[in-house]
């Protein structure tokens, strides 16, 4: 690492914390919290079974992600009869599938697209759950969620959404940069700020639990939340390229367009495994080892330091706004 670029971290991270942080853990290792007032939602599958829409939306929910499929070959029996339930009783809607990365991506997109039908106003875009590598490298996983998210942004003309955990993305998928233009959707459990999946400076959408409970749902459900209020979520709806419902007007983009994002808590955990999953999550097991880095097309220590430097810009940033994020 250069002097000039370990003073330039240094001096970043002075920003944010009493006492700087070492360049590698900030290029490993960051916690980013909500930038202020978060609202709850769920995620759900048929493995929570017949749902009381009404009592879930009476208890406070605003969001839920749906299932409507775990690879090409489980179909989610309740995912239209979810799809319908929730936009009927005013909560926000999306859908997601589990991403299998030995099956083939572009019949997953499809199968996506061709049971979930066109977006209506007020949908949030659909989201790839990206959370096991069938023992596949991780460039081909890699590939594979290029070719999912293209063929679904060239079918609806919106951005997906990229559910995954810190650990799974970069060990798993190599933490590639090509994706941050993708809103994160985090998992992270039993902590007050997640980690972020690198390369991204904020998240979302944050799945804080998979133990969570709602009225309306019997047993366990994940719960997550929206980083920003319900004005935020339409504002993010909209720049997302979805048509607002009829009689909301969104909030203007934050200063440099940047989309809201959730906290994150742990990684998903074993109550999410195929089969038996509450929801989304479940396979993407934490895993140790370090993260490849690159800034610039830089490599080796230089790589890493610098991108060091630009967490560190990000988190000064982040503390200038009242918040911080922290190890």
């Amino acid at each position: 690492m250069t002097p000039r670029i370990a003073a330039a971290a240094a001096c970043a991270l002075g920003a944010c914390a009493v006492e700087p942080l070492p360049v590698d853990s900030v290029a490993d290792e960051v916690r980013v919290c909500a930038d202020g007032p978060t609202i709850e939602g769920i995620d759900v599958s048929k493995w929570q079974g017949d749902i009381d829409w009404d009592q879930v939306a009476a208890d406070g929910i605003e969001f839920a992600f749906i299932r409507t499929n775990h690879g090409l070959g489980d179909l989610d029996e309740r995912y239209a009869t979810n799809w319908a339930e929730a936009r009927r009783v005013g909560i926000v809607r999306g859908t997601y599938q589990y991403f299998l990365p030995a099956e083939d991506a572009i019949a997953q997109a499809d199968l996506l697209l061709e049971r979930m039908g066109p977006l209506e106003p007020g949908d949030l875009p659909p989201v790839l759950d990206v959370e096991e590598s069938q023992g596949l490298p991780p460039d081909a996983v890699r590939d594979g969620v290029r070719a999912w998210l293209d063929r679904v942004e060239a079918a609806l003309g919106v951005r997906p959404i990229v559910y995954t955990a810190k650990y799974f993305w970069q060990d798993g998928v190599g933490a590639p940069g090509e994706f941050v233009d993708h809103p994160l959707w985090v998992a992270n459990y039993g902590v007050d700020c997640p980690l972020i999946a690198d390369p991204w400076p904020r998240w979302d959408f944050w799945q804080y639990t998979s133990s969570g409970s709602v009225a309306g749902i019997r047993g366990r459900v994940d719960r997550d939340v929206f980083n920003g209020s319900r004005a935020d979520l339409d504002a993010f709806i909209a720049r997302a390229g979805v048509e607002p419902d009829a009689g909301v007007e969104p909030d203007a983009p934050d200063a440099g367009g940047e989309p809201d994002a959730p906290d994150a808590g742990a990684e998903p955990d074993a109550g999410g495994a195929p089969g038996a999953d509450a929801g989304v999550g479940g396979t993407a097991e934490p895993t140790t080892g370090a993260a490849g880095c690159r800034a610039g097309g830089a490599s080796g220590a230089d790589g890493a330091a610098a991108l060091a430097v630009a967490w560190a810009l990000a988190l000064a940033g982040r503390r200038r706004r009242g918040h911080c994020a922290t190890r």
